[in-house]
């Protein structure tokens, strides 16, 4: 019991971190793309879904997730808890997503330039951040309406997940066709980009502005790398231990490895800020925007309490006459 308080006040700590950053981080890229046209403009675009999907599962699953812990048990009904569990699953199939989107962007950026415009020109980045979010949604949705297992109270923890009907469930289809194919397509896409970078190093040295661009664009390729791997690091523990221990046996390794999991929706914003100088300032512009505002409408009020007529004093007297 005492684990299981400490890990809802956990919980709680990491909504409310992941909340706040992936709001600014929102917040900073958005008006970092207003106020800028450049080449990163689509990865910008996959990272704001990434931090939205980030934000709904820290304000809207990870509340729920913290309550269940604290009390011991799902308290919230059962309609809730298919809503809570798919959520769960959908914010890792969107994650996952996402970044594969972003590192098939710096695979065609890097190794097939000349068909970047073609492929995220006008309205083709937005169907590609459309299907990040409709594909999880469509492997699903037999889940949520209990014909291909269901969602429902989990016998190992607190929480809910996927649980079998019938002897079927859907978790070795959605861990194939929702994790370890997303994650080879990003292993190949680095690996090529790794392979031609090698090769093209000379002439990436050779042009002077050109090769300040390039750094640009590595900095993000390196950072989405490490977005990727710190998402496995949070993610593997977890499938390793009800893989090791299906029968739950080591009830602290399946809740030490849930925490591990939660930690991912709130680490995203420290990676961007540690690794990329463009998102680092992306950051200090919002919060200089933010504070501008805020003095902007302090010295208007000052202003106006300066402009307004003073009241007309009612207790002076008229001179009397003698």
């Amino acid at each position: 019991m005492e684990s299981s308080c400490a890990g809802g006040a956990f919980v709680i700590a990491v909504a409310l971190a992941g909340a706040t950053g992936n709001a600014l981080t929102i917040a900073a890229l958005v008006l970092r793309m207003r106020r800028e046209r450049s080449g990163s403009t689509a990865s910008s675009v996959f990272i704001v879904s990434l931090s939205a999907a980030d934000l709904c599962f820290c304000t809207l699953n990870l509340p729920f997730t913290a309550s269940s812990l604290l009390r011991g048990a799902w308290t919230h009904g059962p309609l809730l808890c298919r809503l809570v569990a798919a959520g769960r699953y959908l914010n890792v199939g969107v994650s996952l997503l996402s970044i594969t989107a972003i590192a098939v962007n710096r695979y065609v950026l890097v190794v097939k330039p000349s068909r970047y415009a073609s492929l995220y020109g006008g309205a083709g980045v937005w169907w590609m951040v459309a299907a990040s979010w409709l594909t999880p949604c469509l492997m699903l949705a037999p889940t949520l309406a209990g014909v291909w297992g269901q969602f429902g109270p989990d016998p190992r923890s607190p929480g809910c997940s996927i649980v079998a009907t019938g002897g079927k469930s859907p978790k070795a289809f959605l861990f194939v066709a929702a994790f370890l194919v997303p994650c080879l397509a990003i292993v190949y896409c680095y690996a090529a980009i790794f392979i031609h970078a090698r090769k093209a190093r000379l002439q990436v040295e050779a042009h002077g502005e050109a090769a300040r661009r390039r750094r640009d664009e590595w900095r993000i390729t390196r950072m989405v790398l490490v977005i990727f791997l710190s998402f496995l690091a949070c993610y593997l523990p977890i499938t390793i231990v009800k893989v090791v221990d299906a029968d739950s046996r080591h009830p602290a390794a399946h809740l030490g490895t849930q925490l591990l999991l939660y930690i991912s929706s709130c680490i995203n914003p420290l990676i961007y800020g540690a690794t990329n100088r463009q998102y680092r300032r992306a950051y200090a512009h919002l919060f200089r925007t933010i504070m501008g505002l805020c003095f902007s409408q302090e010295a208007r009020a000052s202003q106006r309490a300066a402009e307004k007529p003073p009241a007309a004093d009612t207790n002076t007297s008229p001179p009397t006459s003698l």
